[in-house]
């Protein structure tokens, strides 16, 4: 008895501080506005670990952050890009995160991960596709040819890195994803940003659209858009069927 006595004080005592209640305050989702954990519970998924070597764009990218203006990326995270896998991730867009927390991911990404970058003379493209020069998609299958089709492949010739004319790629990704990555590469799987293509030509903001136009246009119609409508078959299906003779 005396024992026990003994033990259930010794617990008591460790107990008085509150046995099982979390260390300081807790805090609850949406006032959680801390950065690293923002990005791994909402975009480490797709863009990797440290904004690197994730399926979708790299963020962690002083020359992507030095190419998007603050609004645009604002813009994306908040409500997303249509037609793409990017969610929207503000609640006013459907998503799960208030406005504080969505500004606390890109003032993250600006602060930790923008540094300046030298261009050596050379002019940083327009960020957004509707302020570039309007794009030529016969122009841009030359350009293409020129610029990217020694690792991507043409027609029966297969690229080392993979088609971009492929429906399923083209079906993924919009035209800005598409000018974006012509602009800053993917560093992480080797291709290099608009200035080093060719050795001593640099893409100009012209064969930049011209590019984007060319592979927009080889991007399939959705299922919805390629079928038929039902007046459509029930037309196409009388045209069809064999005619009978009237005369027996």
């Amino acid at each position: 008895m005396r024992a026990s006595l003994v033990i259930a004080i010794a617990i008591g005592s460790l107990c008085s501080g509150g046995c099982g209640k979390p260390k300081g305050e807790a805090v609850l989702p949406e006032q959680n506005t801390d950065f690293a954990q923002l990005f791994a519970t909402n975009c480490s998924g797709c863009h990797g670990v440290d904004g690197r070597s994730g399926p979708a764009p790299r963020l962690n990218d002083p020359l992507f952050l030095a190419f998007i203006d603050r609004q645009s990326l604002h813009d994306v995270v908040a409500n997303g890009r249509q037609g793409t896998p990017m969610p929207a991730f503000a609640r006013s867009s459907g998503g799960f995160l208030n406005a504080v927390q969505v500004n606390a991911l890109v003032d993250g990404m600006e602060s930790r991960w923008a540094r300046p970058v030298k261009l050596n003379g050379v002019t940083m493209p327009v960020y957004s596709a509707s302020n570039a020069p309007p794009g030529d998609a016969a122009r841009g299958q030359v350009a293409y040819q020129r610029n990217c089709m020694m690792c991507h492949g043409f027609g029966k010739f297969k690229g080392m890195a993979g088609s971009v004319t492929d429906p399923s790629f083209l079906g993924l990704i919009s035209d800005q994803n598409l000018r974006t990555t012509i602009v800053v590469g993917r560093p992480d799987w080797g291709m290099p940003d608009w200035r080093y293509r060719i050795p001593r030509h640099v893409m100009s903001d012209q064969d930049i659209s011209d590019v984007v136009a060319w592979l927009s246009s080889q991007r399939p119609k959705t299922a919805i858009e390629a079928a038929p409508t039902p007046r459509q078959t029930s037309a196409e299906s009388q045209a069809s069927a064999p005619q009978e003779n009237d005369q027996k």
